[in-house]
């Protein structure tokens, strides 16, 4: 799109870098091809400003990506946001 289509003069670039460390994962036991998708989506969503789950609901909580890797009630094998993440993510950035 150029100027003359309207495109903003105006537009702030704003990106952010999700790391994950092979040894950290090699160390904690967790080098596999779930976990890397489930610690690779969590990563994502903190960039997209999601904060650790922290919902009472023990159901709720381990269905979500962003519960907190130190929680009980983490599941490793989610590779995919719940419905608890998705809403979260509507209720900071919209429809």
């Amino acid at each position: 799109m150029d100027l003359e289509e309207g495109f903003p003069l105006n537009l702030t670039l704003v990106f952010y870098v999700v790391i994950l460390y092979d040894n950290n994962l090699a160390s904690d036991g967790l080098k596999n091809d779930t976990n890397i998708k489930n610690s690779a989506l969590h990563e994502v969503g903190h960039s997209l400003a999601l904060a650790h789950t922290n919902i009472s609901n023990s159901t709720e909580r381990a269905s979500s990506v962003m519960t907190a890797g130190t929680d009980t009630f983490k599941n490793r094998n989610i590779t995919s946001p719940s419905t608890y993440d998705k809403g979260e993510l509507k209720y900071k950035w919209g429809n």
